[in-house]
């Protein structure tokens, strides 16, 4: 475990480049991903071919996501005595393990239920509500991850910087609700007209 501990400390540098890579590879695809959505949604519905295409974000977001895990695994392995007490590795690590969660939600429920987002009906409402609000939690936790990696240190424990998290991710989450609610209001009354 030594050798490896110094193999890894030695290459940290190379790490720590890795890890922001990913971390970039995932804010930029995730915001990606948001505006085509919304880009898409333009006419009241996402149809099957416009669907495809977040196959494309979602495997982008996975490699993306590989990567934050194996360099952070490879940075704690590094130095674990010093990342065990650093509040921003733990933070950042439980908003990795969100993102992984929301991730697997979007593969494999999301993504299968796209063709349903349209506001010409209104069916499946829980589904165009959840959509709008998993996209939310995506983008929050991809930005606060990339900002955490650029700070040295946070001056805050990891109970209230998980606080200052959650309150992020409830507020993205409520104002995803009132931009569903914005959508619909929208296409009905140009439905209407």
């Amino acid at each position: 475990m030594e050798d490896i501990s110094l193999f890894l400390s030695t290459h940290k540098s190379v790490i720590i480049i890795l890890h922001a890579i990913g971390a970039a590879i995932g804010v930029g695809t995730a915001t990606l991903s948001d505006f085509t959505f919304f880009n898409f949604l333009k006419d009241g519905s996402i149809s099957a071919k416009e669907s495809s295409v977040f196959r494309i974000f979602t495997r982008t977001i996975w490699i993306a996501l590989a990567i934050l895990v194996l360099s952070g695994i490879a940075l704690f392995l590094s130095d674990p005595g010093t990342y065990t007490q650093s509040a921003k590795f733990i933070v950042k690590m439980i908003i990795v393990l969100v993102l992984v969660l929301n991730g697997l939600f979007m593969t494999f429920f999301l993504h299968g239920n796209m063709r349903f987002i349209t506001f010409a009906s209104k069916k499946h409402r829980m589904i165009k509500r959840v959509s709008f609000a998993s996209g939310a939690i995506s983008i929050s936790s991809w930005y606060l991850a990339f900002l955490l990696g650029s700070f040295r240190s946070i001056p805050i424990t990891v109970g209230t910087a998980l606080l200052v998290y959650l309150g992020i991710l409830i507020v993205g989450v409520i104002s995803s609700q009132m931009l569903y609610k914005r959508y619909e209001r929208r296409y009905r009354q140009e439905v209407n007209i």
